[in-house]
């Protein structure tokens, strides 16, 4: 089906067979019909060699000759692990990593003060046209339709909090704009976190708390005041409310889907055309378009939506204030309220064949929950409002149209995880966890 998260590693080989069906060779292209990407041997720099299970990687990075970066007006930072996403298509020059790369270095008439830069990583194997090197951290920055290797660092860990929390480092201090927009790229599962480091001795995800803890910490080290300006997830499963609220924390907005992605992802050289053409566009007007493009390219079973962060803490409180007022005191209160969660659209459910995502659409909770509990019809009516409040747009096929509203939210309604995913470092929707904790289905 598509880009997709397992939650277990023998459960990886198994499913993603199916993560590359639908679509998977949609942006695809061959080798003769790829720009190819180069890097320029003067800015290779390699360092000492690591192990793969590193948690950070050190080298002596190319840096700008300027003491003092005056600031362009686009930086897009793209943490790009490859898994194998890229590396089971590798050898005929198709890994979905790669069709991307590709995408991005056929738009042309890239202006100054744009940047596109991306770190590789993660995958056993690479296209061989790509130019990555596997088992190695490389960074680069996009100029004249190729890819220049500002970096080659030892194997690091992508899943892992310092690998990202590095990168983002980096890309601020060298590439400092008025607007960066940051993309994760690779499998998602929801609450389990994003990112599949296939090269790691002990492959993991970042999961929504190390998320957390590498994005406080480049706050606290860049000693930064403002939030950027978007985080997009390039991944399944990712539009969870408690990611975006997450991310409220240090960007303005958010693009996610609630449903799986096919393998290649979004259609980078339709937006990026529209961000090449006007570097001081709206970031409401890009982020529609990355959303309207990604589902145009895909026939059926995708969503993408974008969301306003500075409603999330309004849309928060609303959603507590109702799970405050549910009074969910006993298994049986329980019970009524898992029917009502188990009735709306849930995610990723045809895909493994039962609920281990756990994950349901929040316009969906709204209706069925309102008819159920009529004497909270003020609760829910609050809360819907601050739901469209907080949508900027949200795009899906037609055969999700009255599915997928835009976010998801958490529930252990099945009983496929164990109550550490819900901590709280992994949620601030506490008066819900409360709920969850106490009386959850969990494994």
């Amino acid at each position: 089906m598509k880009k997709v998260l397992l939650l277990n590693l023998i459960a990886m080989s198994t499913l993603l067979a199916a993560c590359t069906v639908n679509n998977a060779f949609s942006h695809a292209q061959s080798s003769s019909e790829t720009p190819s990407i180069e890097s320029s041997s003067s800015e290779v720099i390699s360092s000492s060699s690591e192990s793969s299970s590193s948690s950070s990687s050190s080298s002596e990075e190319i840096k700008h000759e300027e003491e003092n970066l005056p600031e362009d007006d686009y930086t897009i930072l793209i943490y790009m692990c490859g898994s194998d996403l890229e590396s089971n298509y590798a050898d005929s020059n198709r890994g979905f990593a790669y069709s991307d790369l590709a995408e991005i270095l056929k738009v042309k008439n890239q202006p100054e003060g744009v940047n596109i830069v991306i770190e590789t990583g993660g995958a056993k194997k690479w296209s061989p046209n790509s130019g990555v090197t596997a088992r190695k951290i490389e960074r680069w920055h996009v100029e004249n339709q190729q890819m220049v290797k500002d970096a080659q660092l030892s194997n690091a860990n992508m899943g892992l909090s310092k690998t990202f929390q590095s990168f983002l480092e980096w890309g601020l201090e060298t590439y400092p704009a008025k607007k960066t927009g940051v993309i994760m790229w690779d499998h998602g599962g929801g609450m389990e976190g994003v990112c599949y480091d296939e090269t790691a001795s002990v492959p993991n995800y970042l999961t929504p708390n190390e998320m957390s803890i590498a994005l406080a910490t480049v706050w606290k080290n860049k000693k930064l005041t403002n939030k950027l300006e978007w985080i997009g997830y390039d991944a399944c499963l990712m539009a969870v409310q408690d990611i975006a609220d997450m991310n409220s924390n240090y960007f303005n907005y958010f693009v996610g889907s609630q449903e799986t992605e096919a393998g290649d992802g979004w259609d980078y050289d339709n937006w990026l055309d529209n961000l090449y053409a006007n570097p001081l566009i709206e970031s409401e007007e890009l982020l529609t378009e990355i959303c309207r493009s990604f589902v145009a390219d895909n026939s059926s079973e995708a969503t993408l939506s974008a969301l306003d962060l500075s409603k999330m803490s309004e849309y928060k409180a609303a959603w507590e204030d109702l799970a405050v007022s549910l009074e969910i005191d006993s298994a049986t209160k329980w019970n009524t309220l898992v029917n009502v969660v188990k009735s709306c659209s849930q995610y990723a459910l045809g895909y493994y064949g039962h609920g281990e995502c756990e994950l349901f659409d929040v316009g969906d909770f709204i209706t069925k929950g309102k008819a159920k509990y009529p004497s909270l019809d003020e609760k829910f009516d609050i809360l819907s409002e601050t739901f469209e409040e907080l949508k900027i747009t949200n795009k899906t096929t037609s055969d999700y149209k009255n599915k997928a509203h835009g976010l998801s939210y958490f529930c252990p309604a099945y009983g496929y995880y164990s109550k550490n995913l819900y901590s709280t470092g992994q949620t601030q929707f506490l008066e819900w966890r409360n709920i969850c904790i106490q009386y959850g289905n969990w494994a």
